[in-house]
């Protein structure tokens, strides 16, 4: 019995003894599950402290990592779970984390005062993505071998940047504060230019906000997304050469094509998705996952006034449209230090037009004429006509009416005639406005509403505030029903008045109802006020990356962006900058002009082969431009050399020392030569 019981006794402290063991090793096994464990990647130099945020994944985090960028000490807000600070690239682990799904957010602290600074990309940043995941994909406690890759896009250059193809040409500068490209040619010699001069911002486009930003899979791009452009963006095929001529552009620059996302080179087909990144989101990957009714809903706001209403000191009665971009707020902000003024003088004899733009679009988005003529854009809701073969992009058709229309009553026409042999891609409403002419029946400014089927003209009289000098654009349809009534009706795209969720257009409208039962003459105080309401409406805050206003009678033009300065997330609340058509134009001229003054030097070398080499020299943006035999022209930048000039993009190279010349592509001789004396 005894014998019988100390057995017991020893088998029952055995096993209480193995429980506590037990125990403790879940224990230690539990604390290391609420670690999250991997490695911090930079393939770029960097210099800083770099801070590690886990994040609760849940709905609206995006929002909620946008807000926290403006914090003075991001460290200290109360979005952030947990977070690990590392001195280099290298391991992390993060945590105690409870049980959850988490995203994980990195930003190397450059200048070491705690806030993200976005501003020309001085900090880089990045995340946990997976292919099928771009954007702040979720990882659990426990998980290990979690890589995040930190970097930066490329800005703009700080020096000016020229290049001439035949006839044509480009230069990218800054003025006044903001990238500004000018372009002359044939289509395709500005597309040329374009690529040449925007080849890395095109490429940074594509990866963060095409992929990571809008369509958020690798996968759903290569499978569905591009097979669908190919077969249903007919509508695009003629600007095809203009598109390869970009291309060849972005080749020549030297700069690189490869996507580091989709680890391929940028093809014609990736600028096409990129000019109707749009619809590809909207209508191909959102719907291959989620209901469209659950879908991301338009943005974007504008108000026109004039007349009686703006009859003041300022404007005199002439017309004035302000329109707020909202809803491109990719994590990198590369859709605001991206966004640029671009101004193109067509030879084909077509009209003279500015633009606010970015990098990959052949299309132009929020383009104004010579002749003051203005589109400006606002996605809409109706499903896209998928059965359809000839597609084409809203900005492809922005460009064609800009560049050859002065009236809104031409816009209407050519539009119309443009529908028979392309169709837009999905919902889009486009506010034009001319200059007010007083005495006239026409409006200065009214909305054509469209989609996949067909459009419709809205004018001031036909919907609230059914005012004859003013017009309100959102994002719903006023007038149109559509031609095939089920996809406007589907999308809930169709509103017979306002309804109390159209807080926009509520707020808009409500304050120029204000300012007219006040006597208070519009003007661009008041306009910024109108987008500002839009911009803080019920509806949402901080989705405003840049905010456009255009005077069609005077010709002039101001923008604002975000203020990655002062963390002012609404552009309408930032500073805004006035340009003329006038002054814009003037810069090309002077740069032109430029190339004969005394700091440039032209120079012709001989081969012994008979072939001839043109290099001109420009020693204020210490580049050359060599025009080869073939007609090819390339800009090069100077670059490090023991003797002679040297000027190379790191794939071509040209070297000038005691009056000869070399040619260099890839480390292949193609040209030798000795400069040719003044006769």
């Amino acid at each position: 019995m005894f014998k019988k019981y100390s057995m017991r006794m020893i088998i029952l402290l055995l096993v209480a003894l193995l429980m506590i063991l037990a125990n403790g090793r879940g224990s230690s096994a539990y604390e290391e599950d609420r670690t999250i464990r991997g490695q911090i990647i930079c393939t770029q130099p960097v210099k800083g402290k770099i801070h590690l945020l886990a994040l609760q994944r849940s709905q609206g985090i995006l929002f909620n990592l946008r807000r926290m960028e403006t914090k003075p000490e991001v460290l200290k807000s109360k979005t952030i779970v947990a977070y690990a600070s590392l001195d280099r690239p290298g391991p992390f682990t993060i945590g105690p984390l409870s049980p959850g799904v988490y995203a994980l957010y990195a930003w190397v602290d450059v200048n070491g005062n705690g806030a993200i600074e976005h501003y020309q990309y001085a900090e880089p940043t990045g995340w946990y993505q997976r292919e099928d995941e771009l954007i702040l994909a979720g990882v659990m406690p426990g998980a290990s071998n979690v890589k995040i890759n930190v970097f930066s896009p490329r800005p703009y250059p700080d020096k000016t940047l020229k290049v001439e193809r035949n006839s044509g040409g480009g230069i990218l500068k800054e003025f006044k504060g903001f990238p500004l490209l000018i372009l002359r040619g044939t289509l395709e010699e500005r597309a040329y230019s374009q690529g040449y001069l925007l080849g890395p911002q095109i490429v940074d486009w594509i990866d963060g906000v095409v992929l990571e930003f809008f369509i958020g899979s690798i996968s759903v791009y290569e499978k569905d997304v591009l097979p669908f452009l190919r077969k249903h963006f007919g509508g695009m095929k003629g600007y095809d050469s203009a598109f390869e001529m970009m291309l060849q552009g972005m080749r020549d620059r030297g700069s690189g094509l490869t996507s580091r996302l989709l680890n391929r080179d940028v093809t014609v087909d990736d600028l096409k998705a990129a000019n109707a990144y749009y619809a590809m989101q909207k209508y191909i990957s959102r719907d291959k996952h989620t209901s469209y009714e659950d879908s991301v809903k338009s943005l974007c706001s504008a108000a026109a006034v004039w007349g009686e209403l703006t009859e003041g000191p300022e404007l005199s009665g002439s017309l004035i449209h302000g329109k707020n971009m909202d809803g491109e707020i990719d994590l990198r902000k590369i859709t605001v230090n991206g966004a640029l003024i671009i101004a193109e003088e067509p030879a084909e004899g077509g009209k003279k037009f500015i633009s606010i733009d970015w990098a990959p679009f052949l299309g132009r988005f929020n383009p104004m004429n010579e002749d003051g003529l203005s589109l400006l854009p606002h996605a809409s809701e109706s499903i896209l006509n998928a059965k359809a073969t000839n597609l084409t992009a809203h900005a492809l058709r922005y460009r064609e009416v800009i560049e050859n229309c002065a009236t809104i009553n031409e816009a209407i026409v050519f539009w119309g005639k443009a529908d028979r042999t392309s169709r837009l891609c999905g919902g889009f409403n486009t506010a034009i406005s001319e200059p007010y002419k007083p005495g006239t029946n026409v409006p200065p400014a009214v909305t054509i509403e469209s989609d996949s089927y067909g459009f419709a003209v809205r004018g001031p009289m036909d919907f609230e505030p059914k005012s004859p000098h003013s017009i309100i654009t959102t994002n719903n349809f006023f007038l149109y029903q559509g031609e095939r009534p089920e996809a406007v009706r589907r999308a809930g795209g169709y509103h017979s008045t306002v309804l109390p969720r159209n807080h926009r257009y509520r707020d808009i409208m409500k304050l120029i109802e204000t300012y007219d039962l006040e006597n208070t003459p519009v003007g661009s105080a008041e306009m910024i006020n109108l987008l500002r309401a839009a911009s803080t409406s019920e509806q949402y805050q901080g989705m405003t990356e840049y905010s456009f206003i255009s005077y069609p009678n005077e010709k002039a033009f101001a923008v604002a962006k975000e203020d990655l300065r002062q963390k002012i997330l609404d552009a309408s609340f930032s500073r805004f900058t006035s340009f003329t058509f006038e002054e814009i134009f003037k810069e090309e001229k002077y740069d032109s002009a430029h190339k004969s003054s005394h700091n440039d030097q032209r120079a012709v070398y001989n081969s012994d082969r008979g072939t001839r080499l043109k290099a001109y020299f420009d020693k204020t943006s210490h580049t050359v431009t060599v025009s080869l035999t073939s007609g090819r022209e390339v800009t090069l930048p100077l670059a490090v050399s023991a003797s002679g000039a040297r000027y190379s993009n790191d794939r071509e190279t040209f070297w000038e020392h005691h009056g000869e010349a070399s040619y260099w592509i890839n480390e292949e001789l193609v040209f030798r030569g000795k400069v040719e004396l003044p006769k």
